[in-house]
């Protein structure tokens, strides 16, 4: 265990939105017809777990991203924000400032509905965002990013960041239940400092 002295000082916070914030797995399943419930479950039972949904369903990423794209902007913007959404949030910015960082499909409607959604979450005054999908760009020393992908998490502390994985279907920490992901995430951000601290 680190001493005070010795953890990293954190001065930003990046949080992911899909699968963080947003239930986008849930939309896309529902308008694709599948049964959200029926594919978690399947997913509980593969070993080893893909973080992808496309590998839990056995299918190609064409006709998913077609679908979404015809739904255009609504689609984003619809996506249901996790029963957490706010207070993760809430955590995230009293330790240290924070911004939404989400990456958009190749798709233009992807950024309108994106934006969207972030101003029916947190008002339509709402700014603290970044949108693309070179996370790492964003990492420096004093940088921590929150992300259910573990590769972006990677990459971010390998551009020399910090990161911590969010407990999310598709990662090592799915087992994790949903009522206790905010306190997983105020308990590993007890790892670093902060100005306030």
């Amino acid at each position: 265990m680190k001493t005070e002295l010795q953890q990293p000082i954190i001065r930003t916070i990046f949080l992911d939105v899909d699968e963080v914030l947003a239930n986008w797995v849930g939309a896309m399943l529902t308008l694709h017809g599948r049964d959200p419930v029926e594919v978690h479950a399947h997913w509980d039972t593969l070993s080893p777990r893909p973080w992808d949904v496309l590998a839990v369903l056995g299918e190609s990423g064409n006709a998913m991203w077609r679908a979404i794209d015809a739904a255009g902007a609504d689609f984003w913007h619809d996506v249901e924000p996790f029963p957490w959404c706010h207070d993760l949030f809430a955590v995230c910015r009293s330790v240290a400032p924070t911004y939404l960082l989400t990456s958009p499909s190749l798709h233009p409607s992807s950024l309108a509905g994106k934006l969207a959604w972030m101003q029916r979450q947190f008002g339509r005054d709402f700014r603290d965002y970044l949108v693309g999908p070179a996370k790492r760009s964003c990492a420096h020393p004093n940088a921590l990013l929150i992300d259910d992908s573990p590769h972006n998490c990677e990459k971010f502390i390998a551009h020399g960041g910090h990161a911590v994985v969010f407990p999310g279907v598709g990662n090592d920490l799915h087992h994790v239940a949903p009522v206790e992901r905010v306190a997983y995430v105020t308990e590993q951000l007890k790892g670093y400092r902060t100005d306030a601290r």
